[in-house]
């Protein structure tokens, strides 16, 4: 989630100053995000990349949704500032498998952290966020359907989330 981060306040930098060397920096989170776990975040699927969040302890490689939804946002800004084909290829990968995983993070009545655990409040908060941000950045009907949704969910909370 740190090199998505990184990539959307550097691109955000650079469109504020026109300074390049933001984008300079920005481009060096790339090889974390072109490498396999151990040395980076990049999971190969039948459909794409997913970019986990754990890569440090093989046994926690969690499916944590918000950082795989923020690192996509931060490839995208990134690549259409920049036109560079590698961060196109790594977003459109992620894409492909966000848009298949998205929907099984919702429960019905809310979003999960990872498979099995229910988002916190402000986790709930910040995953629909960046659905939205998604559903505006490529129009997916996956995104925009899950942050409707996901915003209708936060008027009644299920017992026990804070």
């Amino acid at each position: 989630m740190s090199q998505g981060t990184g990539l959307e306040a550097l691109t955000d930098a650079y469109a504020a100053t026109g300074d390049r060397t933001y984008l300079s920096i920005a481009g060096q989170a790339l090889p974390v995000l072109r490498s396999a776990p151990g040395r980076g975040v990049n999971v190969i699927t039948r459909r794409g990349i997913r970019f986990v969040q754990y890569s440090f302890d093989p046994a926690r490689r969690d499916e944590v949704l918000n950082a795989f939804l923020q690192t996509l946002i931060g490839l995208h800004d990134y690549a259409q500032a920049t036109g560079n084909s590698i961060a196109w290829h790594l977003f459109n990968a992620g894409d492909a498998e966000a848009r298949h995983e998205v929907p099984f993070f919702d429960t019905g009545r809310w979003s999960l952290y990872q498979p099995g655990v229910a988002d916190s409040i402000s986790y709930h908060e910040l995953v629909t966020g960046f659905l939205q941000q998604l559903c505006s950045l490529v129009h997916a009907r996956v995104y925009c359907v899950t942050a409707a949704h996901f915003q209708r969910y936060l008027k009644h909370p299920p017992p026990g989330v804070s």
